[in-house]
């Protein structure tokens, strides 16, 4: 901008020299103006000087903002990550303490519900827990691979379990339909087993494929 004409030479090199970041002033200024960038450009004039003024003729909110945005992604990210490699090398310890421990084979709960110990409402909150934690795993993998792609889709996968949970477990009347439509469907396969069959291909291999050729 000063090649330009458009604001006075020498105006960056005093801001880079004179200006200072001080966290604590910019709060304090904010807690008074209610504007996080207003309080920062005013906190960097009061050392900078009069010249200071410049600096937001060429850059607006929204540019800072999301910069500065980014930047914790990038930030938190990384201590995500830091904490994950922890957890992954617990997981692997215990595992390999426990490795020949005895267990039931993780079925949802089906052969408690089956035997009469619980019933379909107290499987239910286990069934959900089972799904996000299947989806937990795949994202723990998908951290082995380097691969930004297969992460990506982990995370889709896992929030899009925990949003559909929060979605309509919290509310009494949705939260009670899954267990009603899967005992009618219990009944009808009961009968018809075919039908059940189709139901879970139907379900879980042509919608999901139709759906994949829509959005190609």
């Amino acid at each position: 901008m000063e090649k330009l004409g458009q604001i006075p030479r020498g105006v960056s090199s005093v801001v880079r020299k004179k200006a200072r970041i001080n966290v604590n002033r910019i709060h304090k200024i904010e807690s008074e103006v209610k504007h996080d960038v207003i309080a920062f450009l005013t906190s960097v004039t009061e050392k900078a000087g009069i010249k200071a003024r410049y600096l937001h003729q060429g850059m607006t909110s929204s540019d800072v903002l999301d910069t500065s945005f980014n930047i914790q992604l990038v930030q938190s990210g990384k201590i995500i990550l830091k904490d994950i490699d922890q957890i992954l090398k617990v997981l692997k310890k215990q595992a390999k303490k426990y490795k020949f421990t005895p267990c039931m084979g993780r079925s949802h709960g089906i052969h408690l519900a089956a035997s009469g110990v619980l019933t379909l409402e107290n499987i239910y909150p286990v069934t959900l827990g089972a799904n996000v934690g299947t989806t937990v795993t795949a994202l723990l993998a998908s951290l082995a691979t380097g691969s930004p792609a297969a992460v990506t889709v982990a995370l889709v996968h896992t929030l899009f379990n925990i949003s559909g949970i929060l979605a309509f477990y919290p509310i009494s009347n949705l939260r009670k339909l899954p267990i009603k439509m899967a005992n009618k469907l219990s009944d009808i396969a009961a009968e018809r087993r075919s039908l059940a069959l189709m139901y879970a291909l139907t379900m879980f291999v042509i919608i999901p494929l139709l759906v994949v050729l829509i959005l190609r």
